[in-house]
């Protein structure tokens, strides 16, 4: 499963909370990680996308 999240500061926030960043793409503001079973995923009010697909 991957998150994808739109702002900087959401990466941030799951950067500083463990997940693997998988791509950042700042010029159109998208940052992929890895979710992975080891990690509790809380949103915390951030807008996120989980999905099982992975695009480049």
């Amino acid at each position: 499963m991957f998150i994808y999240v739109t702002k900087r500061e959401d990466a941030d926030t799951l950067v500083a909370k463990g997940f693997k960043l998988l791509k950042a793409d700042e010029k159109n503001n998208l940052w992929i990680f890895a979710n992975d079973a080891k990690l509790n995923f809380d949103s915390d009010g951030m807008k996120v996308v989980v999905s099982d697909t992975l695009t480049f």
